[in-house]
């Protein structure tokens, strides 16, 4: 099956957990038979959890980015809106002094 599959002598799979909850499964597989996987258990453990940071980290940022494109947007919006609101209350000031005149 899985180890048949990948020509492998070992396989470790470990968790890939973000903000607390398994996300995803990293498997690690050792084709040579020269060496064991639970050698470097503790470290791949630590670049999985590491992995894991990253990817949260980087669907924050984007996150980030995009409520900063959207309020960008919305003070454009708000931008216009204060110009037209100036240029009615000019417009009407003008037609007033119109006609009084």
């Amino acid at each position: 099956m899985l180890l048949d599959h990948y020509y492998a002598q070992a396989i470790l799979a470990l968790p890939l957990v973000m903000t607390g909850e398994v996300k995803g499964l990293v498997l690690l597989v050792d084709t040579l038979k020269k060496r064991s996987l639970t050698n470097g258990s503790k470290l791949a453990q630590a670049l999985v959890l590491q992995a894991g940071n990253a990817i949260q980290k980087a669907r924050l940022f984007s996150d980030l980015e995009s409520s900063l494109e959207q309020l960008r947007e919305a003070q454009v919006s708000w931008c216009k809106a204060a110009r037209m609101s100036a240029m009615g209350e000019l417009a009407a000031a003008v037609a007033h002094q119109i006609t009084t005149l």
